[in-house]
């Protein structure tokens, strides 16, 4: 990994390829690598065999790190979830009735990640539900 590119499709890469699909060709794993090293994340597990290969990320879990761990964070990691909790409250706060499904369309969050965010609201008790979780709405309490 990282030492020489083979294409495992042929075909689907020249097709991307013609597509403009394609840009920097064999240096994904590098560029992975380097990004990794900039936040501060261990290097990922590598499992392969002669068909396939499996790279396993680790983040790190917010909610268990000490407020001084999370200060040393790389300013990106951080400040990306008081992103999300803030763009979920400012849509909560314009359309009391949207769903989740919609707050993750909205925010680009996956239905897990909002619903996580969702929970950390809750347990800060900056937000709660109001009735059944059909034909509810969200009140924005602080």
């Amino acid at each position: 990994m990282g030492k020489k590119s083979i294409t495992r499709n042929n075909l689907l890469f020249g097709l991307l390829q013609r597509m403009d699909l394609v840009e920097k060709s064999g240096t994904g794993y590098l560029r992975i690598k380097k990004a990794l090293k900039k936040y501060k994340m261990p290097d990922p597990l590598i499992e392969t065999n002669e068909h396939w290969f499996t790279i396993t990320f680790k983040r790190p879990d917010l909610q268990k790190m000490t407020m001084r761990e999370r200060m040393e964070l790389p300013d990106g990691v951080e400040k990306s979830v008081e992103k999300s909790v803030e763009k979920i409250v400012s849509l909560m706060k314009d359309n009391p009735n949207i769903t989740q499904s919609e707050l993750s369309e909205k925010t680009g969050l996956s239905r897990w990640g909002v619903e996580k965010n969702i929970k950390i609201l809750k347990d800060k008790k900056l937000i709660k539900r109001v009735g059944p979780d059909k034909g509810g709405h969200w009140e924005i309490l602080k």
